[in-house]
């Protein structure tokens, strides 16, 4: 081989280096600030819609049961005057598909306006976010607080915070 192909290498590891490289970095926490303005009260009146729908409709009585329920003892879907029994599975089925799809394609079409306002997770998540600023406070007082050593304000707020979200998600 000619010496002008050849490419010099170097080693520059130490023997200590090479059993203890850390490939992650350590997590840094996010503090959300609080944000307001038109956009910031759709979202909330949309939150409140959508949690309306998950809490009310398993207690809504449509024609003397509930509204939308699996009968399963008696082999039938309720969803409102629908009644949907074993042998009309292929329009449940087919129900639920067009739903999906439409779901796929709303998505699609208009993916940031699912994502930012009716998504579950996002639903959720600003109900967490709420509790955590109701009990430590807004963003600069989240930071200070967990820079702070571990006092009997701290362990409160934070007891407190996690009592609630573990109180909203059995609920």
């Amino acid at each position: 081989m000619d010496k002008a192909t050849l490419i010099n290498v170097k080693n520059i590891t130490t023997p200590d280096s090479s059993s203890s490289i850390d490939l992650y970095q350590k997590r840094k926490k996010i503090y959300t600030r609080r944000t307001a303005g038109i956009f910031e009260n759709i979202r909330t009146s949309t939150i409140c819609i959508t949690l309306s729908f998950f809490f009310v409709l398993p207690w809504l009585n449509w024609e003397g049961r509930q509204a939308v329920i699996f009968d399963i003892a008696h082999r039938k879907f309720h969803w409102f005057h629908l009644t949907f029994w074993p042998q009309d599975f292929i329009l449940l089925a087919l129900g639920l598909i067009v739903a999906a799809f439409g779901l796929f394609f709303i998505t699609n079409l208009v993916g940031r306006v699912w994502c930012g306002y009716t998504c579950p997770q996002t639903v959720w998540t600003k109900i967490f976010t709420w509790i955590e600023e109701i009990t430590e406070g807004q963003r600069h007082q989240r930071i200070r607080l967990d820079q702070s050593p571990l006092g009997i304000n701290k362990l409160a707020r934070k007891s407190l915070k996690h009592f609630l979200w573990l109180a909203v998600s059995l609920w």
